[in-house]
């Protein structure tokens, strides 16, 4: 949505690597992120729609925010291991930062969350056969929640 970004009380061009490299830098300490960004518009301008802020703006900077699990959820999710229950996490967040969190969960074992966009790259009986094995759903949305429900159940798990 960015084609420039401010230096100073500069417009330059968009520094795309850079920009992403802190994007990773903020998600993998497990910080949900805001970009802020802004669009000259002009001045008879009245009303703003979507249409209008969808290409052009100027990124101003990015924004960590910490959320941090709670313990009793961290507390649940050990009972659980330790029970023999399988946990798995499924979130909307960005890869690293579900990734992040998961461990702060005690979920994730180091392998890479299966995003929704390689969800909707499988048929179902290739998502069947992988959802048992994968620890960590991020960028999901609600249909692949109920995807992956089914899955599991089709593969004779109890899901709760």
């Amino acid at each position: 949505m960015c084609s420039r970004q401010r230096s100073g009380n500069e417009d330059e061009p968009l520094d795309t690597e850079f920009w992403r490299a802190k994007q990773q830098e903020v998600a993998q300490h497990g910080q949900r992120l805001l970009a802020i960004a802004c669009k000259q518009v002009p001045e008879h301008k009245r009303d703003l729609g979507l249409g209008d802020v969808e290409q052009d703006m100027t990124m101003l900077g990015l924004i960590g925010i910490i959320d941090p699990p709670r313990e009793e959820a961290i507390r649940a999710i050990a009972e659980c291991r330790s029970a023999g229950i399988k946990v798995q996490m499924i979130t909307g967040d960005y890869a690293p930062t579900a990734r992040a969190i998961a461990g702060e969960l005690g979920v994730d074992t180091g392998q890479e969350p299966l995003t929704g966009k390689e969800i909707e790259t499988m048929n179902d009986g290739e998502f069947q056969r992988r959802a048992p094995h994968v620890e960590v759903f991020a960028r999901s949305n609600p249909s692949h929640k109920i995807r992956l429900v089914k899955a599991l159940q089709a593969s004779r798990q109890i899901v709760r």
